[in-house]
């Protein structure tokens, strides 16, 4: 695809789609690195064994289960974020607003996995 024969509309789709496209190459990046640093100890061989196979799915999994996780819960703080807006539009006094509050999410790592630790307001 050429860029110079699209017009405003379609370069905005094409710069789009180049932009996940690289994103994704990121994303795959960063989960081979992190779960083959953690699931292949030894040279590979012309195969992988059946526990390397295992631990390559189940950090994969965890990886894709934790960035959805985050994409979810950032959702969810700019709908907040969107209905207190729509709130300070409607109410009378600006002392009825209730303010948005951050969370502040603590990881740990266990076993080469992050898991939520705690999730606070500030």
């Amino acid at each position: 695809m050429d860029p110079s024969s699209l017009d405003s509309a379609e370069l905005q789709k094409f710069l789009q789609q180049e932009k996940d496209r690289a994103m994704i190459n990121q994303m795959v990046g960063k989960l081979t690195e992190v779960c083959w640093d953690k699931c292949i100890t030894s040279t590979p061989g012309s195969k992988f064994s059946s526990s390397e196979t295992n631990c390559l799915t189940n950090c994969a999994q965890r990886y894709f289960d934790l960035s959805v996780m985050i994409v979810k819960r950032f959702q969810s703080m700019l709908a907040g974020v969107g209905r207190v807006k729509r709130m300070r539009s409607t109410l009378r006094h600006p002392s009825e607003i209730k303010r948005p509050y951050l969370l502040a999410v603590h990881l740990r790592r266990s076993n080469g996995y992050f898991m939520v630790s705690n999730i606070s307001r500030r």
